[in-house]
């Protein structure tokens, strides 16, 4: 296999397998090389920004933004008859420590700006707000190296904390889900999935406060363009619950699907940049835009 052919697959595995780094043109591929490197560092910085509008009766379930393949940051809303405007940045930071050559851990940190702009009961009105979202910490680890068969790759997350109603919660929330591709050069394909399970917490007011849980199914194709430049497209489907307060709960279960898009640009042997859009096709209404940087130290 030649130096290009080597580094195109590589990058396509990294544009579907969600291991944001740019390997040597001269090493041969390696799953081994889709994990930080044994006593490595990475670092990740990432920008979303998502606009959507509302109209009618809302439930005041919250707007859910994906800050990862598998992960979403929440947004609250309010209920009532509204005619809504919003737009929403999230900023994210990121670390990753390779632990081996199979298995690397890694931390993320969320933060929010939303600005809505509404008429409710025919009345204007306008609001910010600012705050940190959450962080998790997580594992990803190789189960099954791609050969004959399909590589197989599983990542968990646990919530360190979390900005809930009225209070934050700790070790509330856990994420599990699984991603497996086969590369066929210039091509890969990929399927990640995933279901995320929120525990009940107690808010300040003294009621009892349960988030969305939800299952995702997310099949990926990608294709190398040269050896800096990979496309991706694919669909999302989500099925999430309705959240509840107490005993009684909050709107419906939802099921939802989105169209992405994505391109990968590698700066530099150290750096890499990925873009990305999401666009909703049922279920829900408004887009998102996505940036992330990563960086190897």
């Amino acid at each position: 296999m030649d130096i290009f052919s080597t580094t195109v697959r590589y990058k396509l595995i990294l544009a579907f397998a969600s291991f944001s780094s740019l390997a040597p043109a001269d090493l041969p591929l390696s799953l081994d090389e889709l994990l930080t490197h044994q006593k490595q560092i990475r670092l990740e910085l990432g920008l979303t920004y998502a606009n959507s509008q509302y109209k009618g009766l809302v439930s005041g379930e919250p707007v859910l933004i994906q800050v990862s393949p598998a992960q979403f940051v929440t947004v609250p809303s309010q209920i009532g008859e509204s005619n809504s405007f919003s737009d929403t940045q999230v900023f994210t930071l990121g670390g990753r420590y390779g632990v081996n050559s199979r298995t690397e851990i890694y931390s993320r940190l969320s933060a929010i700006s939303t600005q809505n702009r509404r008429i409710v009961f025919n009345q204007p009105q306008y609001q910010q707000d600012d705050y940190v979202s959450d962080l998790w910490v997580g594992v990803n680890h190789v189960f099954i190296q791609e050969g004959k068969n399909p590589a197989l790759l599983a990542f968990a997350e646990l919530a360190a904390y979390e900005a809930t109603p009225s209070e934050s919660d700790s070790a509330k929330s856990l994420l599990i889900g699984f991603t497996t591709y086969r590369v066929s050069d210039p091509i890969v394909f990929s399927v990640t999935t995933a279901y995320r399970a929120s525990a009940e917490r107690k808010l300040t007011n003294g009621s009892f406060y349960t988030p969305n849980n939800y299952l995702l199914l997310n099949p990926s194709i990608g294709f190398a363009v040269n050896a800096d430049v990979t496309l991706n497209f694919g669909w999302q489907w989500r099925n999430m619950t309705a959240s509840k307060t107490d005993d009684h709960t909050n709107g419906l279960r939802q099921t939802i699907t989105d169209l992405t898009l994505g391109a990968g640009w590698g700066l530099s042997k150290k750096s890499t940049v990925n873009f990305s859009l999401k666009s909703n096709l049922s279920g829900n209404e408004g887009a998102e835009l996505g940036m992330n940087w990563v960086f190897k130290l």
